[in-house]
């Protein structure tokens, strides 16, 4: 049971500390991560994403609340990316027909910070890229994370990392 120690404590039960801290880190291999997206917009990497079906890719609300970001047309996924820049035979890229940000979503302190994005069109089935739920790979539900992004130092290659 947790007894706050103090009215101007919080006490949070049963939570980690958040620690931003990065540690290790390994090239990926292509094909490693099939559900990650990179969103970009005239070539130019915004925000990342996950791809959750054939259609429809989750990502953060903050990337598409400026005015500017909000008109689907402007966006580009890219899934099966390796490499950030350049572009290889593994890669799809698929122009997005819908942006829907979750309706609580507050731009202040980025509570609901989640958006849907509906693609133009189906991923084709011949790429490399899955929805992240779809039963080929095995979730990681313990208290261990696996973070993935791009990394400058490495010509922008697609890295796995842990946190700690």
């Amino acid at each position: 049971m947790c007894v706050p120690v103090s009215l101007s404590v919080s006490v949070y039960c049963g939570l980690r500390p958040f620690s931003s801290r990065v540690v290790g880190g390994a090239d990926a291999v292509e094909g490693e991560w099939p559900w990650q997206a990179s969103l970009q917009i005239s070539g130019r990497h915004i925000c990342g994403g996950a791809l959750v079906s054939a259609q429809w890719v989750v990502s953060a609300a903050h990337c598409f609340y400026d005015d500017g970001f909000f008109s689907p047309s402007v966006w580009t996924v890219y899934l099966g990316k390796l490499h950030l820049y350049g572009n290889s035979q593994t890669e799809e890229a698929i122009r997005v027909s819908h942006i829907h940000l979750h309706h609580y979503y507050d731009d202040e302190t980025h509570d609901y910070d989640v958006a849907l994005l509906r693609l133009l069109r189906p991923v084709w089935s011949g790429t490399l890229a899955h929805p992240v739920f779809d039963g080929r790979f095995p979730l990681d539900i313990s208290g261990y994370h696996q973070l993935f992004g791009y990394q400058h130092s490495s010509k922008y290659l697609l890295k796995n990392t842990h946190t700690e």
